[in-house]
């Protein structure tokens, strides 16, 4: 019996240092604000009404410059990273309130810059486990959820999670859609233990 106790405890803390371990360029999850601000200077906190604070920097990714990187913590700990990616040949800029404006790349734009950044994680962490398409024929039931996703799980404390998503854009009396796409990388440990 304190074989198995013992056994099983070795085993939790082998895994916490994974999580540790992991994260998305400098970081490491569960780093704090302070640190994480260090690896990454620049940007403009936000205090989330639903309790999430979002640090978000402007940054090249994937060779993209001018992306948004928003690193978002839970309990004071990094939990997860996004990088959304602009229209190509504009920039993110960020609003004194922290909240980013930027253009969206318009759909075909944003199925060139969903392949290329597929490519380059695919290069990085080989054939993706999840691949899927919505299946609508209009993209108007489709707006503001996700359409194509690919993800990867290249060790047991890192998800990355490619998607693009219809969005609306111009006047409500006119609407045109354009196409949200980022990639969120995520703490795979905290997600399954806390439900991220």
């Amino acid at each position: 019996m304190l074989k198995l106790v013992f056994g099983m405890a070795l085993s939790l803390a082998l895994v916490a240092g994974t999580a540790l371990a992991g994260g998305y360029g400098k970081t490491n999850w569960g780093m704090g604000l302070k640190q994480v601000k260090t690896l990454y200077p620049g940007g403009l906190v936000e205090n989330g009404d639903d309790g999430v604070v979002r640090y978000r920097v402007i940054a090249e990714v994937a060779s993209c410059p001018g992306a948004l990187l928003q690193f978002e913590f839970k309990a004071g700990t990094l939990k997860s990273v996004y990088a959304v990616f602009p229209k190509p040949g504009t920039v993110v800029t960020l609003e004194k309130d922290g909240r980013p404006e930027y253009q969206m790349p318009t759909v075909e734009e944003a199925r060139d810059l969903y392949e290329r950044i597929r490519t380059g994680l695919t290069v990085k962490y080989g054939a993706s486990r999840k691949s899927s398409v919505a299946e609508a024929k209009d993209p108007v039931t489709l707006l503001k959820q996700d359409f194509r996703v690919d993800v990867w799980i290249p060790n047991g404390s890192l998800c990355v999670r490619l998607a693009d998503r219809f969005m609306p854009k111009g006047e409500p009396s006119k609407p045109e859609l354009a196409m949200m796409v980022y990639v969120q990388y995520t703490d795979c440990i905290a997600a399954a233990t806390e439900g991220l």
